[in-house]
């Protein structure tokens, strides 16, 4: 056995860490793009806009223009409807936000005082990889400052260190 024959010193130091893991892949939930007005009158301010365009832009484009226009906001209109006061053209759900990739993780060692006494330090950390996590962009038409845009996105890494005495 190779890690017998390693110095006491090395062993007291490197050996009985544990490692564990989460691993999250969520796609987009989906979104509805709405006039932001009550454009039928019926009472609610729900009502869709009116989808004249394709409302999909390339998801490969750099981070920048992904946050200032998630999709394709030429694509709909507001203003035909209000004339016309019916409900959009736009489906419900036609469009997904963005997806959520996160690893949290932990390391942990405990360290034997006496017969019934532990010591365990942990050191944890959530979004570990630090990975970039957007959140919903805008989706009401009238909204010329956020419609299409992302203006925030999920915490990035967080870590903690913690001491147990398990007794």
């Amino acid at each position: 056995n190779y890690f017998s024959q390693t110095p006491r010193l090395v062993r007291l130091i490197a050996g009985g860490w544990s490692l564990a893991a989460i691993g999250s892949l969520r796609s987009g939930t989906p979104l509805t793009i709405t006039s932001g007005s009550d454009s039928n009158f019926d009472g609610t301010n729900n009502d869709r806009a009116d989808l004249i365009g394709d409302p999909y832009l390339d998801p490969h484009r750099p981070r920048s223009q992904v946050v200032d226009q998630w999709f394709n906001i030429a694509a709909f209109n507001k203003t035909t409807q209000a004339i016309h006061s019916y409900d959009g053209t736009s489906g419900r759900n036609i469009l997904d936000g963005p997806g959520l990739k996160n690893v949290d993780m932990t390391i942990a060692r405990n360290f034997k005082l006496a017969e019934r006494k532990t010591l365990q330090f942990r050191g944890e950390a959530t979004n570990a990889l630090n990975l970039v996590n957007l959140s919903n962009p805008g989706t009401a038409a009238n909204s010329s400052t956020t419609f299409g845009k992302i203006t925030t996105g999920l915490p990035m890494r967080q870590a903690q260190l913690g001491l147990k005495l398990i007794f």
